[in-house]
């Protein structure tokens, strides 16, 4: 644990507000490019673009999103969600209503590293060894952009040393470990 850095009551409390503000801003950049995506998975399985898709497809759907789920496990949520067997049609809104209730229900580790994957553009399939991917200085002002945070250089490179590493890069596990306490990372800095 580091314990050189002196920060204030109140430095912590400004940096609390605007880690909060930025990871709430984060966190709807990520849900709008979660909601892209399964737009997209559901898209690639309307075959017909009647904006129906056929419960047989189900399984290959979630899989496709990230959810692994046995078929009895998808069965029981069509019925509980939408009061429907596999061997019906599902409109798009229904779709999203399974998906996202599923979501709800994933381990905070898994649903935080889904999200450094989107901010990665790491798709099902992809090669790249995840463990080896990173975030930078300038995928990250190019984040707190998307996201609407005005941060400066100063703080984006505070940002890094506080949850990175040596290298000026975030990796998955930090990440995560940020993402599930934003505060106590930001009062007591990266351990080594």
């Amino acid at each position: 644990m580091n314990t050189d850095l002196k920060v204030s009551p109140s430095t912590i409390k400004k940096r609390s507000k605007i880690t909060e503000k930025a990871i709430q801003n984060f966190n709807e950049e990520l849900e709008q490019r979660q909601n892209e995506e399964i737009k997209e998975v559901f898209n690639l399985f309307d075959i017909e673009r009647k904006g129906i898709i056929n419960g047989h497809n189900m399984k290959i759907c979630f899989k496709t999103l990230g959810i692994d789920m046995k078929q009895k496990e998808i069965e029981d949520l069509l019925k509980q969600v939408c009061n429907k067997d596999i061997s019906q049609t599902f409109k798009f809104d229904e779709f999203f209503q399974l998906v996202k209730k599923k979501l709800k229900e994933k381990n905070p580790d898994i649903e935080y590293g889904e999200q450094f994957k989107l901010l990665c553009d790491f798709k099902p399939g992809d090669e790249r060894d995840l463990e080896k991917i990173t975030l930078n200085k300038e995928s990250l002002t190019d984040l707190a952009k998307n996201v609407g945070e005005i941060m400066s250089s100063d703080e984006i490179d505070e940002m890094i040393s506080i949850v990175g590493g040596e290298d000026g890069t975030i990796n998955i596990n930090q990440f995560i470990e940020f993402m599930k306490n934003p505060i106590k990372v930001v009062m007591y800095s990266r351990s080594e």
